[in-house]
């Protein structure tokens, strides 16, 4: 298991946010993030059935960029850091928890 400290951005219109979240995961980190990414405000499941197409296609996903609310909201990987596990255990008081 490998522990992170890593953002997401998300743009919304002309606001833009970053989100720091704690990542436990066995997977590598990019690939990681970029699920929690894709599923940021609704899961692959959920998409596919209100909308009936596809998740990957060119207009949800462009260059790591996941499009949600028509198009209105991005949301991609930031920047991430590995951190010691007693770290990590210190943190979850202060920033929301992912496993993966």
């Amino acid at each position: 298991m490998t522990y992170y400290m890593a953002q997401l951005n998300e743009r919304n219109g002309e606001y833009e946010y970053q989100h720091t979240i704690l990542l436990s995961t066995e997977w590598d980190a990019h690939t990681a993030l970029t699920d929690i990414a894709m599923n940021w405000y609704e899961s692959a499941e959920d998409y596919l059935e209100h909308n009936g197409e596809p998740l990957h296609t060119p207009d949800n996903v462009v260059e790591g960029n996941f499009y949600f609310n028509g198009d209105e909201v991005c949301v991609s990987v930031g920047n991430w850091e590995e951190l010691p596990k007693a770290v990590f255990d210190n943190l979850p008081r202060f920033l929301t928890v992912f496993n993966r």
